[in-house]
């Protein structure tokens, strides 16, 4: 890739980012951000990256534009040097993911300073932790400012690291030159565990080419209220709520709906059961993985995007829904609540309410006027989430520090 000499250079370290295998699309908001970043800096992007030793990284097209683009710098890391770690962390191993932090940031590092000897780096921005708060130390090592964007909130990480791996985190992200949060629930999160000052800067979103729907998903939806959720399939992305609603709209005689699932991960059996057991399989469909590059015909199709979920930092399948013109259901636990206003161009429930979400989800199906004039202030109250806004005031705080 041709490098533009009168641009500053940048490093951004992640592991949230579409990886060399395939079609996942986490991270995909940030290839986003960065590719509208070019327009101010030369971009280069360090992604750690297990691989099997089977399986060797294979770069499909996707990954090769994402490289050719924007100059991804993918750092393999075999399983067969974590296989007892692995076995560490089913004996719940208090240094099983330190190891690997430490494998993965003496890696980065490496890698950092092999590049810089011909970028020149102004800059490096980390993005999530475990992989993104090692920009502190690559920071150090070539004496720039070091950024961290904190993507999930404390208590998912919790969840993820054990106590030793977090502290190292939390002493990462107070040696930060700059803390950004994509909302004030992620910044409450960390507040008590973090001297400096944390910025908030949500996410920003990007409409993309729409495709024509599958013939069969047009089937599927055709004379339908469409609900549509899109993410993993995990336990706190309650989309068993979901289909408890649908049994109870169907209980109270509403037949012309569907909701859409779109997904995969840990509960797609058990939501498999639970929506054969109860008799709907005309009211809900889990249709899998979908190409991200397909996930806007989806968007325009639907009716409504909801997302029940009991730990949401921000929500981008609810800006994205917005961005197309869809009211959205969602919960005081999602990031992006505090940005909407109830009631207008959305309907905020609380957490594992499936009263209330049959409510909404009622209300929306009976009424076609007020899903429309819902949709047209989601419409409006997306535009301030705008791509090109975020990144200038992303840019902005770049120039405060470089």
């Amino acid at each position: 890739m041709r490098i533009d000499k009168s641009k500053p250079s940048i490093l951004v370290v992640t592991e949230l980012f579409p990886n060399p295998r395939g079609k996942s699309f986490s991270g995909i908001f940030i290839v986003d951000q960065l590719k509208a970043l070019k327009q101010y800096y030369n971009i280069h992007v360090i992604v750690p990256y297990l691989v099997s030793i089977k399986e060797e990284i294979k770069n499909p097209i996707q990954s090769k534009q994402l490289i050719n683009e924007l100059n991804v710098h993918y750092i393999k890391y075999f399983s067969l040097i974590l296989l007892f770690l692995g076995l560490f962390r089913l004996l719940k191993h208090q240094f099983a993911n330190q190891i690997i932090k430490n494998i993965i940031s003496k890696k980065i590092i490496k890698e950092s300073e092999l590049l810089n000897t011909k970028k020149n780096f102004v800059l490096v921005h980390g993005h999530e932790v475990l992989v993104g708060d090692e920009a502190v130390n690559v920071g150090k090592k070539l004496n720039i400012p070091s950024f961290v964007t904190i993507h999930s909130l404390y208590q998912f990480h919790t969840q993820l690291f054990y106590k030793k791996t977090l502290e190292i985190i939390i002493k990462n992200l107070n040696n930060a030159d700059q803390i950004i949060a994509v909302s004030q629930l992620v910044k409450s999160s960390y507040q008590d565990k973090i001297n400096c000052s944390i910025k908030i800067i949500p996410n920003g979103y990007k409409k993309k080419e729409i495709k024509q729907l599958p013939n069969k998903i047009k089937e599927i939806i055709k004379n339908k209220v469409v609900f549509l959720f899109a993410g993993f399939l995990i336990p706190s992305k309650k989309t068993d709520l979901l289909v408890t609603a649908a049994s109870k709209l169907k209980q109270l005689g509403l037949a012309n709906f569907v909701i859409l699932i779109i997904g995969i991960g840990p509960m797609e059996v058990q939501l498999m059961d639970k929506i054969s057991c109860e008799g709907l399989g005309n009211e809900v469909r889990l249709l899998g993985e979908i190409d991200p590059n397909d996930i806007p015909s989806y968007f325009v199709s639907a009716n409504v995007i909801v997302q029940p979920s009991i730990s949401e930092s921000f929500s981008m399948i609810c800006l994205e829904g917005m961005a197309y013109g869809k009211p959205v259901i969602c919960t005081t636990n999602a990031g992006i609540s505090e940005f909407l206003n109830n009631g207008v161009e959305a309907y905020i429930i609380s957490p594992n309410n499936v009263d209330q979400l049959v409510d909404k989800m009622k209300g929306l199906i009976k009424h076609p006027g007020l899903r429309e004039r819902m949709g047209q202030q989601a419409l409006k109250k997306a535009k301030e989430f705008e791509l090109s806004l975020i990144v200038n005031k992303l840019h902005e705080l770049y120039q405060s520090k470089i």
